[in-house]
């Protein structure tokens, strides 16, 4: 169950950057690699946890950044303005009505694009996340796969 609930977290975020690449072929390249990032981090996640043994994904790689970034209301505030980011650049790539009326002193933009400014940085940070997640999973499989008791059960006996 948590597998198939991991693959369909991934696949929205997935098919809207898929959407974005088609719409803006300047942008694929950078949509491609952050749907590729996601899927694969949190698929080498999984596997560290089942590795470990562990009793759910989130915790199969230490370290205080992705323990901060699993703590729930910090996930939820990540993920959130993540996928606002997308639908922001999605918005903006396909021509979506949304100028609003603003004061003077601020140039009129589409609402798209001031979403954009607010949330690309938190788009950022979770997309170095998701490297350190592929860094920290990555260590934790070598760790787990070079268990001395893991050693001994695959050493035929003499």
């Amino acid at each position: 169950g948590a597998l198939l609930d991991m693959l369909t977290d991934r696949c929205a975020p997935a098919a809207l950057l898929i959407v974005i690449a088609g719409l803006a072929p300047r942008l694929a390249p950078v949509a491609v690699c952050a749907a590729f990032l996601d899927g694969y981090s949190h698929w080498l996640q999984f596997a560290a946890g089942l590795c470990a043994k562990s009793k759910s994904h989130k915790t199969a790689s230490p370290g205080r950044l992705l323990e901060l970034y699993y703590w729930r209301p910090m996930l939820m505030f990540v993920c959130t303005l993540n996928e606002f980011c997308f639908l922001a650049i999605y918005m903006i790539v396909s021509g979506s009505p949304g100028n609003i009326l603003l004061p003077r002193r601020l140039p009129a933009l589409h609402v798209a694009h001031y979403v954009c400014i607010v949330c690309a940085p938190v788009c950022v940070v979770k997309q170095a996340i998701s490297v350190h997640q592929v860094f920290a999973a990555s260590a934790a499989i070598c760790e787990a796969g070079s268990s001395p008791k893991l050693i001994a059960k695959e050493r035929p006996a003499l």
